[in-house]
């Protein structure tokens, strides 16, 4: 219930769990243009003597509103596990940041063979980022053991110069994927949206960061779309050394079982928002004709704990009326529960967030 906005972080972050923290949570707060990192939890940079319990753990990350979280010398994650254990994010709204959300590791102590794990990221709303939607998986070290499920990421990798930047001073972001994949063992990648800019320098939908290691990995029932591409050709998608020129390639021939069960459609959002190269107000509920509904894993688990699918959907909806739907929307008949005091956020996405003290 906080609200973090206008903060010059250099490198670090704005809201930071890390070192010996077991148990945290962090809910129904509010970051906005910050110069970095908006919410992390680390862990492994020797802040603890004991290596074994020098990382944040068992928490929750649920509820947050992050947009115009940019940073001018990287690529900050809105959202960013860093070594963490045994985290929950789910129903959080992150647009216009850098990456939108990050489940990485950046230090690798040769006492841990596992830096991140048990992480689920469920139910979140992600859009017109600078960089990645879901960036998932250790360039340093390895993850293992991660529920990534119905989230919407839409027309995120716009790149370009951080927002305000009209002399061209800080470090341009080069598009690269909606999903990007790094190391990784025992997750699933299941049940999300992901909708991808057009254009020529955006078509890359799926690639991983330079030749990732991925085992026992799930990649699969999701919905991929790109508006410049009504068939997906023409589109990339690569990981570990894979590289596939088109949505019917990648899905028929790869090795791997990715995406088997997957579709290539219009999730048909109420409505898109796109003005131009950006997301204005976008409603990014499906709607009743929407090839998503009903199109998720059949054998998915609901529940409140980690390694499940979730209850309610973003909008608090309930989950899994019949077969779960892809991405943050469980369609119904009934209208979306809504109770936001103030307009904060794009009312079209009917967050349910507390009145801000002015």
């Amino acid at each position: 219930d906080c609200e973090f906005m206008n903060n010059i972080t250099g490198q670090s972050e704005v809201l930071a769990m890390k070192a010996n923290i077991d148990g945290f949570t962090i809910t129904n707060n509010i970051l906005h243009d910050n110069s970095n990192i908006g919410i992390v939890a680390i862990g492994f940079e020797g802040e603890n003597p004991n290596v074994y319990v020098d990382q944040a753990r068992n928490g929750t990350i649920a509820k947050n509103t992050l947009w115009n979280n940019q940073s001018p010398y990287a690529e900050a994650g809105s959202i960013y596990v860093d070594g963490g254990k045994d985290i929950l994010i789910e129903q959080n709204l992150i647009y216009n940041g850098d990456f939108g959300i990050e489940i990485s590791a950046e230090n690798n102590p040769p006492e841990i063979d596992f830096e991140t794990e048990n992480i689920t990221v469920r139910n979140n709303i992600i859009y017109d980022c600078r960089s990645v939607g879901l960036k998932i998986g250790a360039y340093k070290g390895f993850m293992r053991t991660a529920l990534i499920a119905n989230n919407t990421s839409f027309y995120n990798n716009r790149g370009g110069y951080r927002d305000g930047d009209t002399l061209n001073e800080s470090r341009k972001i080069v598009p690269w994927s909606e999903l990007v994949l790094d190391n990784m063992q025992d997750v699933i990648i299941e049940d999300n949206i992901f909708y991808a800019r057009a254009g020529n320098k955006n078509t890359s939908m799926l690639s991983t960061d330079g030749v990732s290691t991925l085992v026992n990995v799930k990649l699969n029932n999701n919905l991929y779309y790109n508006k410049g591409s009504a068939d997906g050709s023409g589109l990339q998608f690569s990981y570990s050394g894979n590289h596939y020129t088109s949505w019917s390639k990648y899905q028929v021939t790869n090795s791997s079982g990715f995406d088997k069960k997957s579709i290539y459609n219009d999730p048909l959002f109420a409505n898109e928002g796109i003005s131009g190269d950006r997301v204005i107000n976008p409603d990014l509920h499906i709607q009743k004709n929407s090839p998503a509904i009903n199109a998720g894993d059949s054998a998915a688990i609901t529940g409140n704990g980690l390694g499940e699918f979730g209850k309610k959907d973003f909008f608090d909806n309930r989950r899994k009326i019949k077969i779960i739907d892809i991405g943050a929307h469980e369609f119904s008949n009934n209208v979306p529960i809504a109770n936001a005091t103030e307009e904060i956020i794009p009312k079209n996405l009917w967050v349910k967030i507390p009145a801000l003290v002015r």
